[in-house]
């Protein structure tokens, strides 16, 4: 489209280009980065670190079982958390200084939450839930069009209340991975976790990508189906189990050729 619109105005079909003020959507670096996911061992040291900011250790377990982009994460407000349904909505993100409406409808959409994520959410409620509601301003899916929205931000800088900025997100968060002796990676790479755990447990690539706001499995494929080998299960065996290969009653393996069906057919 930008390409069309540029001949045109070399050509002198137009005065002006209309799409000279308009920006190319950027991917968010949490998709462009090389997925490097977090260990079990590396989450549980993550996790246990003693510190004050215990409301930041939620923000990035809570972000390691939601998938949830780091812009997504720190404009996610109270007012899109239904804990009792286990559902957030995605409805806007922090991306280059400003709170935006995501322009890719995949982008604006439901998460479910696991079990862990929603503990992890409502441990993080005692610190934020009743805080004062502040007035935002964030742009349109137009690009020019702003809005003021009243929100809770859930997470909040640990150590000023104040909403989070990236860098300074990003050097908080290389400081704790050090004080857990944790191998340095990008804060998002929360979000591969999640989605590199989702694939390792053979979770429908449909249902990874709606959860991470794309709409199609093609960036799970290519950015995210990194396996975890130390929590990935035995598909041989369960494959086994479905096809009626069991166990005999000694303990050893049924060797035989044919599945040792539960039930015999019925004679007709």
């Amino acid at each position: 489209m930008r390409g069309v619109w540029t001949s045109a105005f070399i050509d002198g079909v137009i005065q002006h280009n209309p799409l000279d003020r308009i920006k190319n959507v950027k991917s968010d670096d949490e998709d462009r980065d090389y997925a490097d996911p977090f260990t079990d061992d590396e989450l549980e040291r993550i996790r246990s670190v003693k510190t004050v900011r215990q409301q930041d250790i939620n923000m990035v377990m809570f972000a390691c079982w939601c998938g949830l982009s780091l812009s997504e994460l720190i404009a996610l407000s109270w007012d899109d958390v239904d804990l009792d349904n286990g559902v957030i909505w995605v409805r806007r993100a922090y991306v280059e200084g400003e709170y935006k409406v995501p322009k890719e409808l995949s982008r604006r959409r439901r998460v479910d939450l696991l079990e862990p994520a929603k503990r992890w959410l409502k441990r993080q409620k005692a610190a934020t839930f009743l805080s004062p509601p502040a007035i935002i301003r964030v742009r349109q899916r137009n690009n020019v069009t702003i809005k003021e929205d009243t929100v809770r931000l859930v997470f909040r800088n640990g150590q000023s209340n104040q909403p989070w900025q990236p860098s300074s997100l990003r050097r908080w968060f290389a400081g704790h991975l050090k004080r857990a002796n944790v191998r340095y990676r990008g804060p998002n790479q929360c979000r591969h976790t999640f989605a590199s755990r989702m694939v390792s447990n053979y979770v429908a690539l449909e249902w990874i990508a709606q959860q991470l706001g794309h709409a199609d499995t093609t960036m799970v494929k290519k950015h995210y189906a990194r396996w975890i080998p130390e929590i990935t299960p035995n598909l041989a065996s369960k494959i086994s189990a479905q096809l009626g290969f069991i166990e005999d009653s000694d303990g050893q393996k049924n060797d035989d050729f044919a599945p040792n069906l539960s039930q015999k057919r019925k004679t007709p």
